[in-house]
């Protein structure tokens, strides 16, 4: 038994269990940064505390530990034993057992062979195709994958924004971005205004006026966020520098859903708020409070 970090932890099981960063990050919708981050132990690299929790409850979850050992040790500050760690060692073992196994009945002519074979198949393939292709150039392949390269990254710049009103509530939708979205509140006009967003330095409130005219902060996607407004009318609010239409809202109080999504969401899934998607909506922020 050896004390370890919370990262190493995370990394030695996932390598035990030979699993890729990729595949972390698709199974718990993390992005990538923070992932690496979780396993250099870097946790202030982290949006807030709270998604620093939230973070390693589900990595800890996507590999099978106990993520209240692992939650324990972040509050503490603490090294963790990894033998406490709820680690299914039979099926590990047996694994590494039945890899020696093959190891060992595998001989190694076997794999000069498959490799030998393997080899002469792609050179023959290229000797084919470049016989049969000798006036051909690759200029327009590689033009159209440029082309495909600057459309994905153009892709993952649109921001669509939509704003759409629901049973009382509004509802903010800002999709399409993979990075975190600049979201800035700023003063209309002369005078006061109160705004608060959860999750952030102001979730218990702030007012904007002459000494402090906007405020601004760094949004993760795929999440929830609840803006409140003590007037929506003397508030402008953008989200990457986009202004977000709040002009039909009434000159009263007003909180906000903003929600955050990576993927891409046609108008009319926007517009179209039924009563089965508010139901997935709130078994959603449930699921987020539980994770809190």
């Amino acid at each position: 038994m050896r004390k370890v970090t919370i990262g190493e932890v995370l990394r030695l099981e996932r390598i035990h269990q030979g699993k890729k960063l990729s595949q972390i990050q698709k199974a718990t919708d993390i992005q990538l940064e923070y992932l690496e981050a979780l396993e250099k132990n870097d946790f202030d690299q982290m949006p807030s505390p709270f998604y620093a929790r939230s973070f390693i409850k589900k990595y800890a979850w996507e590999l099978g530990l106990d993520d209240k050992i692992l939650l324990a040790a972040y509050e503490n500050g603490s090294m963790v034993a990894y033998d406490e760690i709820e680690v299914d060692e039979d099926k590990g073992r047996t694994t590494r057992i039945e890899r020696r196994k093959i190891k060992s009945y595998l001989p190694a002519f076997y794999f000069v062979l498959i490799s030998l074979g393997i080899l002469g198949s792609v050179v023959y393939f290229v000797w084919n195709y470049s016989t049969n292709h000798v006036s051909e150039t690759p200029i327009t392949s590689s033009s159209q994958s440029e082309e495909g390269t600057n459309q994905s990254e153009e892709q993952d710049e649109n921001l669509t924004i939509s704003v759409s009103t629901y049973d009382g509530i509004t509802y903010v939708t800002a999709s399409g971005v993979n990075k975190p979205i600049d979201l800035k509140l700023s003063r209309l006009r002369n005078g006061s205004s109160w705004i608060s967003v959860s999750e952030t330095e102001v979730a218990n409130g702030v007012t904007l006026n002459n000494a402090n005219p906007s405020f601004e902060a760094e949004l993760v996607t795929n999440y929830e966020f609840y803006i409140g407004l003590g007037d929506p009318t003397a508030v402008e609010m953008t989200l990457n520098g986009q202004k977000v239409p709040l002009d039909d809202l009434p000159a009263e109080p007003i909180t906000l859903v903003l929600r955050t999504s990576s993927q891409m969401t046609s108008s009319s899934e926007n517009s179209g708020n039924t009563v089965e998607q508010e139901t997935n909506v709130t078994e959603a922020s449930l699921e987020n409070d539980s994770l809190e």
